[in-house]
């Protein structure tokens, strides 16, 4: 990744000129916005471990508590690397990643980001669509059914005016258990 990303991290950091679609030359800096991944590559890209969340300093123990934990910036992620580096030699990997381990890192000790400005991790990591929005029914319905209850959530359903195409929910959506891709689709 570093090879890949050589010529935008120096467009971060120095600017490059580049022409714009109406043909005018802008001097234009390229930081890392948004990197889209699923949870297991968000993992790997900001180098923690499986048990850690990629975006804060939470790890599994504290997944779904109402705490909000501090994120998980650059350089908390850099020091601790550099730390460990300090003790123990990257290239000896089965003791650099046992130490590792410890901290809830990966065991990467150059992260393709660690010299990309403003590049964090904390901030450019993005969930994939797929997971985190297309499927309403797995959280963000749960979450809604606790919020209001689910006889007000069935009655808001119930209460849609029917129109041809769409799926109508005349009996409420809290008792389903399986839905088709179209029912599925329709409520979100």
């Amino acid at each position: 990744m570093d090879i890949i990303f050589a010529d935008a991290k120096v467009a971060a950091m120095a600017g490059k000129f580049m022409p714009d679609p109406s043909g005018h030359v802008r001097h234009c800096f390229t930081p890392l916005a948004a990197y889209t991944a699923d949870l297991p590559e968000q993992q790997a890209v900001a180098c923690v471990s499986k048990v850690a969340s990629p975006v804060t300093l939470a790890t599994s123990h504290f997944f779904g508590d109402s705490y909000r934990h501090a994120p998980c910036t650059k350089e908390h992620t850099l020091s601790l690397i550099y730390d460990i580096c300090k003790c123990i030699d990257p290239w000896r990997l089965w003791e650099f990643q046992e130490e590792a381990k410890a901290h809830s890192l990966s065991g990467v000790h150059q992260p393709f980001w660690r010299n990309w400005q403003f590049a964090d991790p904390s901030h450019f990591l993005a969930g994939e669509v797929l997971h985190t929005c297309h499927k309403f029914f797995d959280h963000p319905f749960k979450w809604s059914k606790e919020l209001v209850g689910k006889d007000e959530l069935d009655a808001q359903f119930r209460s849609h005016h029917k129109r041809v195409g769409t799926r109508h929910f005349s009996s409420g959506v809290c008792q389903m258990k399986q839905m088709t891709g179209r029912e599925h689709r329709c409520p979100a």
